[in-house]
């Protein structure tokens, strides 16, 4: 189990990977489309789509309105591979169990992936982060609020709860391990944890370096070793902080591109629209147009009838 959570902006992509209505370029490869059918959705069925119940949602509940704001919470759970029950039962349970901890009212979806060839079954369970609280008159509202509903607290307690939740459900499942016993951890908690331990290794072995004061060849040979561990460990240092540099580039260009996209899409559909008016308009036009000239030559002809009859009439006179 992992959780991710997402900003408005990034709201269309997720929701299209979910649903597979569009396969992010980056999961391409991962993913069989001819397997994608085998997909299921446990959360309720809606008259709108999953974007239009976010928008329904947060127009009932407070909330920031800045960008950066998360608007929605991504629980990643997999089917443990020494599971032998019966999988469609075990997510019905961490779906239900899911729900009695964050509120059905909150689920957007629950999308169960099997066109993973290379991974295990998965369950996306994609809900609004929403806390019920007090506001400064002390009455009671519903407040968006990702930092309070997944705080260190809640990260730490999940796993122990699906565990005995499963177990009274009478789907015996082991989802916790050595990594996930302490809480789940972000990447960065892991990087730091890590970075700390390497650390306190170079310490010791400058502190061995320090105390021996003429060292001895296999020393001299050792002290080689540490520095160009420590030069090979700045290098990867740096390495990484470029990689994450080019990540996050990668990314915003990903999310511009996108909402250019968008911008370009929606600038098609207004010059289409106008263009349908002005041929309407045009269409008008060319109908005034004939209209005038219709009556021109309705004109004209009354102007010659008008003429005959008065030559005919002096012709009679004349004739008299």
């Amino acid at each position: 189990m992992h959780v991710e959570k997402y900003t408005k902006r990034a709201l269309g992509n997720m929701l299209k990977h979910y649903s597979r209505t569009q396969i992010n370029p980056d999961c391409r490869d991962n993913i069989d489309s001819n397997l994608s059918e085998l997909n299921y959705n446990l959360a309720p069925e809606r008259e709108v789509k999953d974007y239009q119940f976010i928008q329904q949602r947060l127009a009932e509940v407070k909330h920031l309105n800045r960008s950066d704001i998360n608007i929605i919470a991504d629980w990643v759970v997999t089917l443990p591979r020494d599971f032998e029950g019966d999988e469609k039962k075990f997510f019905q349970t961490v779906y239900r169990g899911m729900c009695s901890r964050y509120g059905e009212e909150n689920v957007v979806s629950a999308w169960v992936h099997k066109d993973e060839p290379q991974a295990m079954p998965h369950m996306h369970f994609c809900f609004m982060p929403i806390e019920r609280t007090v506001d400064k008159n002390n009455q009671e509202i519903e407040k968006l609020n990702a930092k309070a509903i997944l705080n260190r607290q809640e990260l730490k307690e999940i796993h122990p709860f699906m565990e005995r939740y499963l177990e009274r459900n009478h789907v015996p499942a082991h989802l916790l391990n050595d990594k996930t016993r302490e809480g789940n951890k972000s990447v960065k908690e892991l990087k730091e944890e890590q970075a700390i331990k390497d650390l306190k290794a170079v310490q010791t072995l400058r502190a061995v370096q320090k105390d021996i004061v003429e060292p001895a060849e296999p020393v001299k040979a050792l002290r080689g070793k540490v520095v160009s561990y420590e030069q090979y460990e700045h290098d990867i240092n740096t390495l990484n902080a470029k990689l994450l540099q080019r990540e996050n580039k990668t990314k915003s260009l990903k999310n511009d591109l996108n909402f250019q996209r968008y911008k370009y899409q929606e600038l098609d559909k207004n010059f289409t629209q106008e263009h349908e008016e002005f041929l309407e308009l045009q269409e008008k036009q060319h109908d005034k147009e004939y209209l005038k000239q219709q009556m021109k030559e309705i004109e004209h002809m009354h102007d010659l009838n008008r003429f005959h009859n008065h030559s005919r009439d002096d012709i009679t006179v004349g004739g008299r």
